[in-house]
């Protein structure tokens, strides 16, 4: 079950057992519908990249990702995606207890959006089975599984497209400088939320 579009709430603080403090947070998990909702739950203190066995390892505002062998806190970007650290981008991932998908800020592969895609056997690229190098942010690359949007279209993009928020439509990807012809009878033009070198096909 996926909440990507859920808004994780300020709820009341429960009373703490007498004698007792605690610091809590919100945190995502099954409601008795099994349905995803928000629960105020005693916090731990694990924060980015603290390893964990549960939400309850992880600081409020952070959710334990990752499967039995390995799983680490990770913030909740469920509001903003673009709250994340730099370097890191908001992706849905599951978390380690309750087989919830949540969206948090991940670490970014930093791929080089050259990279070929399905990646050709015996390749040393970054990217491998079904991702392919993408536009994830602002000047910031990862792997991630592409969508089937090509130039004009809405999102999710095809490899080779990027997504334009404000529109939800493809753009067309292409390297600055390159005599390809890869725009057509376009123009190739430099955008400041690509990375150098990278523009987008524009009449």
């Amino acid at each position: 079950v996926a909440v990507s579009a859920y808004e994780l709430e300020a709820l009341p603080v429960p009373a703490p057992d007498a004698g007792v403090s605690y610091d809590f947070g919100c945190y995502v998990t099954r409601g008795s519908d099994q349905e995803p909702t928000q629960q105020c739950l005693p916090a731990g203190k694990g924060k980015t990249g603290a390893p964990c066995a549960g939400s309850s390892d992880c600081a409020a505002g952070y959710a334990c990702i990752g499967d039995l062998n390995a799983a680490q806190c990770r913030p909740y970007c469920c509001g903003d995606p673009e709250s994340c650290p730099e370097s890191t981008f908001c992706a849905e991932r599951p978390q380690r207890d309750g087989a919830l998908v949540v969206p948090v800020c991940v670490p970014a592969d930093n791929c080089n959006l050259a990279e070929q895609y399905p990646c050709p056997a015996g390749s040393t690229s970054t990217c491998k089975g079904d991702t392919a190098c993408m536009v994830v942010r602002d000047k910031v690359t990862s792997c991630v599984t592409p969508g089937s949007g090509k130039e004009g279209e809405s999102c999710p993009c095809a490899w080779g497209f990027l997504c334009n928020k404000a529109i939800d439509q493809c753009l067309k990807l292409c390297s600055v400088g390159s005599s390809s012809g890869e725009c057509g009878s376009q123009k190739c033009t430099p955008a400041p939320y690509l990375p150098t070198g990278w523009g987008v096909c524009a009449q």
